[in-house]
């Protein structure tokens, strides 16, 4: 099996997929602030779109090198499940 070092995904509905995955045993961790929202950037505000959709939908799944091929899965499937609703 080789995990991910990283593996991350973006969605409008990241808070309630975070709820879900997290009541179905799922650690997640939403991705960093955009910097360009950050005060020590003052003036730099919406000029990067990309960095905010970042900031605002991207959720960050479980990597980590004992992560097996039945616990990818079983986040996967949570996945499939939370969208098909």
């Amino acid at each position: 099996t080789v995990s991910p070092w990283f593996y991350e995904l973006f969605s409008p509905r990241r808070s309630g997929l975070k709820d879900f995955l997290g009541s179905h045993g799922v650690q997640t961790r939403e991705m960093y602030r955009p910097i360009p929202s950050q005060s020590i950037y003052p003036g730099l505000g919406e000029n990067y779109p990309v960095a905010h959709r970042v900031g605002e939908e991207g959720l960050w799944l479980p990597s980590f090198v004992q992560l097996c091929d039945d616990q990818i899965q079983y986040i996967c499937n949570l996945i499939q499940d939370f969208f098909r609703d």
